[in-house]
């Protein structure tokens, strides 16, 4: 049932966070938070996870991911309490929508927080479908009314900023950074590994050559990256290693076929959570607009993303040690209105190696210091 106006008004009146702290008086209150996107949107959303912890530790918190593999992002830091996995791209959407709505309702929260960029007309119906009284949420369409609280939705701002504005809409001052942490467990087996390939204490350069198997439009191609490689190889003596899922092992494969240098290739060899550790020792890592980026950028590790088709103010990477390189092509970004991109991606395979080189040696030989703005783009000739 619809809730009355007259409880959407009482709970607009009063913060998010004033009315859970009166139902924590009795019990634990429940929080709910749908982010079931991709491994970098989930990094970019951990930031709503951190404010409810910070805000409500005593709170329990239910996270709603595309699958188990997601919880790496969130459980080592225990941002949540426990999940509940839901993916639109299922072959049995109608089946997993009903058997998430009864997970939902069977952990009846009090709250329910949608993350940005999430679907604006089933995502505002889940919400109320839910029970719960307080919700949160983007208005992307005319159903964003069903939310208690929701901001207009700013498709030309960071997702970081996005999340925050939800937080802000709601009367929460918190602004938390994206966070994934390492769980000891994956920092020994890193431990291990670097003892037995012997990597210096700096570590090693890490390369991530691929993306989401329906974003390879998104790729630089993998002679360039060879080409790269090679270069880095000679002018420096830290090892190399590939790195990416299952999605990347072609990739991976290719590059390591035709470097004429040592590499190591890891790619579908490491959990996400080995991922992060191993990003933690690195002294740099290089790929593409890609989940295992966000990862790298969120555990501290000095950065370079390439952008080609995709916008970096909307998506890059969050951080100060992220440096975006990127042709200054008229036409990029053109995602999202060519979704899967032209056909002819000028924006990359123009973007030169010495273009990239230059950019990881400045970094190279300032390992301490972060780039100079969060989007540092380097210009097309």
């Amino acid at each position: 049932m619809r809730p009355s106006n007259e409880e959407q008004n009482s709970a607009r009146r009063s913060g998010a966070i004033e009315r859970l702290r009166e139902i924590a008086q009795s019990r634990p209150p429940r929080v709910l938070i749908f982010a079931n996107r991709g491994f970098g949107d989930l990094v970019c959303d951990t930031v709503l996870f951190a404010a409810f912890r910070q805000a409500l530790p005593e709170a329990r918190i239910a996270a709603v991911v595309r699958s188990s593999a997601h919880e790496a992002i969130l459980a080592p830091g225990g941002l949540a309490d426990e999940y509940l996995h839901f993916s639109a791209d299922s072959d049995h959407y109608l089946r997993d929508a009903l058997r998430l709505l009864r997970g939902i309702r069977r952990f009846r929260p009090d709250l329910m927080c949608v993350s940005t960029e999430t679907d604006p007309v089933k995502s505002p119906v889940l919400s109320l479908l839910s029970g719960a009284k307080l919700r949160m949420g983007e208005a992307g369409s005319a159903l964003g009314r069903l939310y208690t609280y929701a901001p207009p939705r700013r498709a030309e701002q960071h997702k970081v900023l996005s999340n925050w504005d939800i937080l802000a809409a709601a009367g929460m001052d918190e602004r938390p950074q994206p966070q994934v942490a390492v769980c000891e467990e994956d920092a020994q087996a890193m431990d291990r590994l670097a003892s037995e390939r012997r990597w210096p204490s700096a570590g090693p350069i890490a390369i991530h050559a691929g993306s989401r198997g329906i974003d390879t439009f998104k790729r630089w191609p993998v002679g360039h990256f060879a080409a790269l490689i090679d270069r880095l190889s000679v002018t420096g003596d830290r090892p190399i290693v590939l790195v990416g899922g299952r999605d990347d092992a072609e990739e991976a494969s290719a590059i390591r076929e035709r470097v004429a240098c040592e590499v190591d290739n890891l790619a579908a060899t490491l959990s996400l959570g080995e991922l992060a550790a191993l990003f933690q020792r690195c002294s740099l890592v290089i790929g593409n607009d890609s989940g295992p980026m966000h990862i790298a950028a969120a555990v501290g590790a000095p950065s370079i993303v390439i952008f080609g088709p995709t916008c970096p103010e909307r998506t890059r990477p969050w951080g100060d040690n992220v440096t975006v390189v990127r042709t200054g092509i008229s036409c990029s970004p053109c995602f999202p209105r060519l979704r899967f991109g032209c056909g002819d991606p000028r924006c990359l395979t123009e973007l030169e190696v010495d273009r990239v080189l230059e950019v990881a040696q400045s970094r190279l030989d300032r390992p301490a210091a972060a780039a100079a703005t969060r989007l540092a783009v380097y210009p097309h000739r």
